[in-house]
């Protein structure tokens, strides 16, 4: 059973969608996170994530979904929704097991890969040689998925841009 305030926030979203059409691609990020459990539990996680499905569709957006962490389940709650040929879109920073890329490949998504696939050659291999390339997105995620220095993708890196911590520049600006 939903609440007012779950009602109330997805017609407000819906309202947003509407009212800008003209510069809305897609209906996102949702999805599962399991590595964010102590802040939001599966249950809840899914309750929303069904209704978004089911805006996105209502709609006619794709979705740019996230599954960080929680394998099938993610397969397992997106799939009872996704029988509607409506609906469509990509897998974003996509770092799951075989399986998953399998299941999520078989719906039809696009999958989307960063500096997070990479870490390791087996990674790197695994999800290149998988995944069909009108099926692939490379994207940054920055400036939380970067390459680094020690993953196996940073020797075929041909530009490098300067980092620096948050609490040195933080430093630097009050100096």
């Amino acid at each position: 059973k939903s609440s007012f305030f779950e009602e109330e926030r997805l017609h407000y979203l819906a309202l947003l969608v509407r009212s800008n059409r003209d510069v809305v691609a897609s209906l996102g990020e949702c999805g599962l996170d399991g590595a964010e459990l102590e802040y939001c539990p599966y249950e809840i996680q899914e309750r929303y994530f069904r209704r978004q499905v089911e805006l996105a569709e209502r709609l006619m957006l794709p979705l740019f979904l996230h599954s960080r962490d929680c394998g099938m389940r993610f397969v397992e709650t997106l799939g009872p929704l996704w029988d509607s040929k409506a609906l469509n879109g990509v897998v974003h920073s996509f770092t799951g097991d075989d399986e998953e890329l399998d299941a999520l490949l078989s719906m039809g998504l696009c999958i989307g890969l960063n500096g997070s696939a990479f870490r390791t050659e087996e990674s790197a291999k695994r999800s290149i040689l998988k995944i069909p390339v009108d099926r692939l997105m490379l994207e940054t995620d920055a400036p939380w998925c970067d390459i680094r220095k020690d993953n196996f993708s940073f020797q075929f890196v041909k530009t490098n841009f300067p980092t620096v911590k948050k609490e040195k520049l933080k430093t630097d600006l009050l100096s």
